[in-house]
């Protein structure tokens, strides 16, 4: 869920991102393109979210009936209004070509923030598990932003590198995922620092579980499966050579970061909450 999340959200910030570094003022058509990538793994989210809850009925209590004090509701509002948005980006090559213009930098500013919101909604949701010490951590949601960039810019280096896209776009995006990846892993190597108030002491002992204890070399995988080698396929592309270097190093940050958080789920369910 949280995978196919970020998948979902970072599909558009990254490809909207990568089209504010290459300069477009008006609608391009790329754009349809990242929103339906999105809007392929908002549904993939969505249908997670009602299979997690057991029971479809409860969805639909959620929706007519939310409890505004829980992130569960909140996010399954954010999610509702992120798809609606997406689906009016895929719809911008029907209609009048004035429309998108004028609509093309607003529209995807709303969309960015709504996009980023339903990304990181899930860091306070983990906040209010208050048994699961490690879900806690303080700044979780800004990780979860940089997480949804890191998905994002990768689905798309590989869809738009094996599809054959050259040129300052795929360029563009290849920085957007370089720059993520790095931030991530400074989120990564700050995550002892990021201990709940008045918690310290237990989040320090499930962070070693991570770092020193049985998930430890999962943790290593993830940074060297997902941060490192990527960097250096696209940080030294003209010096290797290869063909398809870049959808190469999407291709393993998508699995770096699925390591990631697969550990960081398991392991904050490892301490016992009694």
């Amino acid at each position: 869920y949280l995978f196919a999340k970020s998948l979902a959200a970072g599909s558009f910030l990254a490809g909207w991102t990568s089209q504010a570094l290459t300069g477009h003022d008006e609608f391009p058509a790329t754009s349809s393109i990242f929103a339906g990538i999105g809007l392929f793994f908002l549904l993939i989210t969505g249908a997670l979210l009602v299979a997690d809850l057991k029971r479809p009925s409860r969805f639909w209590k959620i929706l007519v009936r939310p409890n505004w004090d829980s992130w569960l509701a909140r996010g399954t509002y954010l999610i509702v209004v992120y798809a609606a948005l997406l689906v009016a980006w895929t719809a911008m090559p029907f209609l009048s070509s004035d429309i998108p213009d004028a609509a093309y930098r607003p529209l995807g500013w709303v969309t960015c923030a709504m996009a980023a919101l339903m990304a990181c909604y899930t860091g306070w949701l983990f906040a209010q598990a208050k048994g699961r010490v490690l879900w806690m951590k303080r700044g979780y949601w800004a990780h979860l932003i940089v997480q949804a960039f890191v998905a994002g810019a990768a689905v798309l280096v590989v869809v738009f590198g094996f599809g054959g896209a050259e040129g300052a776009q795929l360029k563009a995006i290849s920085d957007v995922l370089l720059f993520a990846l790095i931030a991530h892993y400074v989120f990564m190597r700050m995550e002892h620092r990021m201990a709940p108030a008045r918690r310290e002491e237990e989040f320090r002992r499930a962070v070693r579980l991570i770092t020193h204890g049985p998930f430890r070399s999962r943790h290593l995988m993830s940074v060297v499966v997902g941060v490192v080698i990527p960097v250096m396929l696209i940080g030294f592309s003209e010096w290797i050579g290869l063909p398809h270097t870049q959808p190469i190093a999407g291709a393993f940050a998508l699995a770096g970061l699925w390591i990631e958080k697969d550990t960081f789920v398991r392991a904050g369910q490892a301490l016992p909450i009694s």
